[in-house]
């Protein structure tokens, strides 16, 4: 077995048993609901590369590069919706919310069905890493303009409650920097540009979480 595999092993059955833990509350709002679903996506990406990993040809390791993919794509979403549900944004941005998913299905599509967001794969010391293909480049600016757009937002409403509401503005504060800790595994899309980067990314996210 690839020694670089097992942390990711043990990193998605992490995200798989607190995606299901979220899944599994008896009245579960769509706050759990699109924080599970984040967590599962994080799951495929870290799951997919595991396998990556210990992929024994090129076809095998593009085949499973995909599925990380298929993850990679939905973690923005996910991540956005929940945040802007978590702050009451939801009914406002219910459009912007409708779009992003449809996007991502479209997404999806494309990359199983193109060589546009996965073309091919590196082969690096620690294994077998996706190559981005054309598309992808501005799925990354996508995922950062999300990204921003959420943290951007939790700190507004943080500093616009701390005075008044202490106590939920600690909470938005947590989450805030579990995003900004956990937005450092964006490095991890660097090994996709051929940049010898070694992907810890799942790293950042458990410690992210811990806060």
């Amino acid at each position: 077995m690839n020694i670089y595999s097992i942390p990711l092993l043990f990193a998605s059955i992490y995200g798989l048993g607190f995606s299901t833990l979220l899944f599994s509350k008896r009245r579960g709002s769509i706050v759990d609901i699109a924080f599970g679903f984040e967590w599962l996506s994080v799951s495929v990406w870290w799951l997919g590369y595991f396998m990556v990993y210990l992929s024994s040809s090129e076809d095998m390791a593009f085949f499973w590069a995909r599925v990380v993919h298929t993850g990679v794509i939905f973690i923005p979403v996910f991540m956005h919706h929940f945040v802007m549900a978590f702050l009451g944004l939801q009914s406002l941005k219910r459009n912007m919310i409708r779009f992003n998913y449809v996007l991502s299905i479209i997404l999806s599509c494309v990359l199983w069905f193109t060589n546009y967001i996965v073309d091919g794969v590196y082969k690096y010391s620690w294994g077998y890493y996706a190559k981005t293909g054309v598309v992808q480049n501005f799925f990354l600016i996508y995922f950062v303009v999300l990204f921003l757009d959420s943290v951007i937002r939790l700190h507004k409403k943080e500093k616009q409650i701390k005075g008044k509401f202490p106590s939920e503005a600690r909470r938005i504060s947590y989450i805030y920097w579990f995003y900004m800790i956990a937005g450092i595994s964006m490095l991890d899309f660097l090994p996709n540009f051929g940049i010898a980067y070694p992907p810890v990314g799942f790293i950042f996210v458990t410690i992210g979480l811990g806060i």
